[in-house]
């Protein structure tokens, strides 16, 4: 068994311990063991040690979900639907509202979800990170959509890259589909 053990400091008398263990059957497992927040109150008075927290979280495993969509139309046409709230309104989610930062606030069956768009390239592609999906903040939920052209046949695909704790492809392959498919009434495709 291959153990390694990373110390990150945060704040004062926070601590961080990532490990990563090999085991032969399962190939590379990792998960983020938080004995963060070791987080050690002082009395102000005499320093002397009030009260010590340990707090162990593991991380719930990840799965990237990758998928590809021929649509009938130019990557111009079809960035404004999947980069802007107006579009993505249409076929993505019920609500979509923009907040400062980069940040959007889906909403789907009544319940709120903020994503903060971390990556951005004009009639290419589109990345959201999903906050608060992860313990640490450090492995969130994202989706990622880029659009690209095959030179060979100039048909334009939208590969769409879903990566959650949902490990379902069935139930995956079927949620985009039919968001796909508004997508596609929506652009004549």
């Amino acid at each position: 068994m291959l153990r390694k053990v990373i110390l990150q400091p945060e704040l004062s008398f926070s601590l961080k311990f990532y490990v990563l263990l090999k085991k032969p059957k399962w190939g590379l497992v990792s998960f983020i063991v938080d004995l963060c927040y070791i987080t050690t109150l002082m009395s102000v008075k005499r320093h002397k040690l009030i009260r010590s927290t340990f707090l162990i979280l593991v991380n719930m495993e990840k799965y990237k979900f990758v998928t590809e969509f021929e649509l009938r139309s130019s990557p111009k046409v079809l960035f404004p639907y999947i980069s802007t709230p107006s579009g993505l309104e249409q076929w993505f989610a019920e609500k979509v509202t923009v907040l400062p930062d980069h940040r959007f606030d889906f909403q789907w069956d009544g319940d709120s979800h903020i994503a903060r768009q971390t990556g951005l390239r004009i009639n290419k592609a589109v990345r959201f990170d999903f906050e608060n999906t992860s313990e640490d903040n450090l492995d969130n939920n994202h989706v990622e959509l880029k659009l690209e052209v095959s030179e060979l046949t100039q048909t334009t695909f939208l590969r769409v890259i879903d990566y959650s704790s949902n490990k379902d492809q069935d139930e995956l392959a079927s949620l985009w589909d039919g968001f796909l498919g508004n997508l596609k009434e929506i652009v004549g495709s």
